[in-house]
């Protein structure tokens, strides 16, 4: 049994983040990671979740850049995730952390032991699924860190199971080559950014056409260059001293101006453009307007291979694909701590300011979902800031400083009147939740 100061659960972006703001201020930390090297989801593996094979970020590395340490000048505005990776390593080896990586550990449990807390896990030994020991720290504080794209959120349509072809989720989709799809008959579910770069490859590299795609809300589908330049580079507290209703106007206008109208192409959006998280994409559009990707509707049920649209339409198919989200997996905490953190009102994570655990359980805390899910776009730049303001939250207590209460009190208020909670995300607007984490550790 070892003692740190703190366990940071993941070795992620937030993992790396947090550890490095901890260490910052002196904190004696270990990282376990449950694969072999540092990077989360970035890191390509054929036989586990994380990106595809041709997977570009989606925001600029502008604004997707930790603000401590910039993306190198040869990088493009949308790095491959090799460049990610390489970024994220380096980001580890500049600040010294890799010292604090304990890899290939699952972990098992996270339970209260008086005022600390055990931290139980297995650590595979060699490539055998049974070589293994087992891992034990105490410390007085845990960071849960492990992200939200590993356990797949299916849907369920009336006769899925009656589907004769084969079905996956996007987290086991690497390529066409790859999972077998040339020229096969391909419905794609969902049409978030992941949806439509599988669409798209599907496309291009399985020359699968056409390839189908259903959506249940629509989407506006933004493009990722605005006169030249980055989209997400016009986001900016400027925008902010006009009414949102002129802002999505304004957005809209200019999708109309580079695609044309959604609902000519089918897309048929439920929602103002800027009222979800967007769809980035510069091709998906033109192959709707060939004719190579065609848009349906919500599925009402499946027969063997024949898929029924809410529109009274039905088609025949070799594959689904379903992009349809993940789920918040947290299987090494008791019921009763993720109730603490998790929203029962959308299965979600809690924000920031509410997942620090106070007394009782002050010292664990949950590393919150606007870090991976920004309707804006400023996710890195962010991060740092949410750990830095996680980790000041910890020692000493806010009830024991002078004013803390109030400070707290107005702190929740307005991260409160930063989000909306829609069915599948929890959405936080990261420009104006940066300014009220600097003012209020300041």
């Amino acid at each position: 049994m070892l003692e740190k100061d703190v366990v940071v659960i993941g070795a992620g972006i937030s993992g790396l983040a947090t550890a490095k703001c901890l260490k910052d201020d002196g904190f004696d930390v270990v990282v376990l990671e449950r694969s072999g090297d540092i990077g989360g989801l970035w890191n390509y593996r054929e036989d586990d979740y994380g990106v595809m094979k041709f997977t570009h970020i989606n925001v600029s590395k502008y604004n997707y850049a930790f603000s401590d340490y910039p993306f190198p000048e040869d990088v493009p505005d949308y790095p491959h995730h090799t460049d990610m990776c390489r970024y994220i390593h380096g980001y580890a080896q500049h600040f010294g952390l890799l010292d604090m990586m304990l890899y290939n550990v699952i972990v098992t449990s996270v339970e209260q032991i008086g005022e600390k807390w055990r931290i139980t896990g297995h650590q595979k030994l060699s490539d055998s699924k049974d070589e293994s020991q087992e891992v034990v720290y105490v410390s007085q504080f845990v960071a849960i860190t492990t992200g939200h794209h590993a356990k797949p959120a299916w849907p369920k349509f009336r006769g899925f199971e009656t589907f004769t072809g084969s079905i996956i989720h996007s987290v086991s989709y690497k390529d066409a080559i790859y999972n077998d799809l040339t020229e096969k008959r391909v419905l794609v579910v969902g049409i978030g950014n992941s949806a439509v770069d599988v669409a798209v490859n599907c496309v291009d590299v399985g020359r699968c056409k056409p390839v189908c795609v259903s959506t249940r809300s629509g989407a506006w589908i933004i493009p990722n260059y605005l006169f030249g330049f980055p989209t997400d580079l016009y986001a900016s507290r400027l925008l902010f001293k006009v009414p949102w209703y002129i802002i999505n106007f304004m957005m809209e206008t200019l999708i109309r101006l580079n695609f044309g109208s959604p609902w000519k192409w089918g897309l048929n959006p439920k929602m103002k453009a800027l009222q979800t998280q967007p769809t980035v994409s510069p091709t998906l559009i033109h192959h709707v307007q060939r004719g190579n990707i065609k848009i349906y509707p919500n599925i009402t049920h499946i027969e063997n291979n024949l898929v029924h649209f809410v529109n009274g339409c039905s088609r025949e198919f070799d594959q689904i694909i379903c992009c349809t989200g993940y789920s918040i997996d947290l299987p090494f905490l008791s019921q009763a701590i993720r109730d603490q953190v998790l929203d029962k009102g959308c299965n979600q994570m809690k924000h920031m300011d509410q997942s620090v655990i106070h007394h009782p359980l002050e010292s664990l805390t949950q590393a919150a979902r606007e870090i991976n899910r920004s309707i804006v776009g400023r996710i890195r730049k962010i991060l740092p800031g949410f750990c830095n303001w996680n980790h000041r939250s910890l020692p000493p207590k806010w009830e024991d400083v002078p004013g803390g209460p109030n400070v707290i009190k107005e702190f929740k208020k307005s991260m409160q009147a930063g989000f909306r909670k829609v069915p599948q995300e929890l959405i936080v607007n990261t420009i104006r939740a940066c300014g009220r984490l600097v003012r209020f550790i300041n």
